[in-house]
């Protein structure tokens, strides 16, 4: 197994651009060298995510223009958790938020990170029954389209690489190819 060495007489540097903090941290490698890396993030941030699923078996999507990819992206409801919150209780707050529906029960997925060089790790739900109770309510730097899909559309946007959360689509594959049918 590959590891790399924290280099422990360096302090981990914190910076914030927009909303977003970026760590630099400091490793050694392998072969003794030394190297600096930018994270987003801060040290055990977590967000949640939801996948969401209507009475009929509808997948709940938000649909956003991402300017990472330069172009609209099918994603799966969530954000951070706050200080004061249970994963569960920010995964229905933030699903109602980007959404306008209120999540039904809810089931753990599984937890995992977007890549190497976020800090933050996402804890996914799924959640059946959902309904939708109103407007959603989005920060000034959201613009959401919200969106029914059926489980076979989610799962091809998901193939075609148009979904971010990736990982929840693994998570839920079997659960959904069997409500799919």
């Amino acid at each position: 197994m590959v590891t790399w060495t924290p280099n422990d007489d360096f302090t981990p540097v914190e910076t914030k651009v927009g909303w977003r903090t970026i760590t630099r941290k400091e490793y050694f490698f392998p072969d003794g060298s030394l190297h600096a890396f930018d994270l987003v993030g801060r040290e055990g941030e977590k967000g949640a995510v939801v996948l969401g699923l209507t009475g009929d078996n509808k997948v709940v999507v938000a649909e956003q223009f991402r300017p990472g990819p330069n172009k609209s992206m099918d994603e799966l409801p969530g954000g951070m958790i706050e200080l004061d919150e249970d994963p569960e209780q920010a995964a229905r707050r933030e699903f109602r938020e980007e959404t306008g529906y209120e999540a039904g029960r809810m089931e753990f997925l599984g937890t995992a990170f977007h890549d190497g060089l976020f800090m933050a790790s996402d804890i996914y739900f799924i959640a059946y029954d959902c309904k939708k109770v109103g407007e959603p309510a989005l920060d000034p730097n959201e613009c959401i389209v919200t969106k029914e899909m059926t489980i076979a559309d989610f799962l091809e946007s998901a193939k075609q690489g148009h979904v971010t959360d990736a990982a929840a689509v693994l998570m839920a594959y079997d659960r959904l190819q069997e409500l799919a049918g």
